[in-house]
């Protein structure tokens, strides 16, 4: 169900979203990464999440809906090879990988490898669903992130519809790429000891979910 039913309602659901992407990459500014190589390494990915957040932003106010909806794979992998850098991987490996020496694991390994994991990656003590939110969503990511079939119909559609279209899909883009990234934030967050902030990153997305009444199956 897509609650973005006219472009009074689309922009307001796009500035509940720049807010929460601008507050979200100002909470993560200045954060002193971890000298440990491994943890270090899955910072700066957390980091490129909330990146994408603020880039989905800039990308949905100029309506390039296909470069926005790309982004999501991208956030998606790098929210969990970062859990798996700090729950899965060997120091040998993270250096390897830091090296050139080897290439971070495929997305499926990495979800295997992190369901698997004797203690779970978790944030603020909730363990985070990547396998579930794969199975809901991976079908979506792989279409729109390769220019699959999907998403050339909906381009197809847009064009023909004028200026003021509102994609069926764009409340879901907007959740997604909200949640992952927040979720990362948090995740950098606590893991440079600061549990408050994390805490408040997670809250800030709960209050800006309802702009787009509730979570949307793309």
């Amino acid at each position: 169900m897509n609650t973005i039913n006219s472009p009074l309602d689309w922009h307001r659901a796009h500035q509940a979203y720049a807010t929460l992407a601008l507050e979200t990459m100002e909470a993560i500014e200045g954060k002193e990464l971890s000298e440990d190589n491994r943890l270090s390494m899955a910072q700066t990915l957390w980091v490129l999440c909330v990146e994408d957040l603020q880039a989905v932003s800039l990308l949905m106010e100029r309506r390039w809906l296909a470069s926005a909806r790309s982004l999501a794979r991208p956030q998606f992998e790098s929210l969990c090879r970062g859990g798996w850098l700090v729950r899965c991987a060997s120091n040998d490996e993270a250096e390897s990988i830091a090296g050139y020496g080897r290439p971070f694991p495929l997305l499926r390994p990495v979800l295997r490898a992190l369901e698997a994991a004797p203690q779970p990656f978790e944030i603020l003590g909730g363990r985070i669903p990547l396998q579930s939110l794969a199975d809901r969503l991976l079908d979506s990511m792989h279409d729109f992130t390769h220019r699959g079939t999907r998403a050339i119909a909906l381009r197809l559609v847009a064009n023909g519809a004028g200026e003021d279209h509102i994609d069926e899909t764009e409340a879901a883009v907007f959740q997604l790429t909200a949640l992952l990234g927040c979720a990362a934030a948090a995740a950098l967050l606590e893991s440079c000891g600061d549990g408050p902030a994390a805490l408040q990153a997670i809250k800030r997305l709960n209050r800006t979910v309802p702009a787009w009444g509730g979570l949307c199956q793309p």
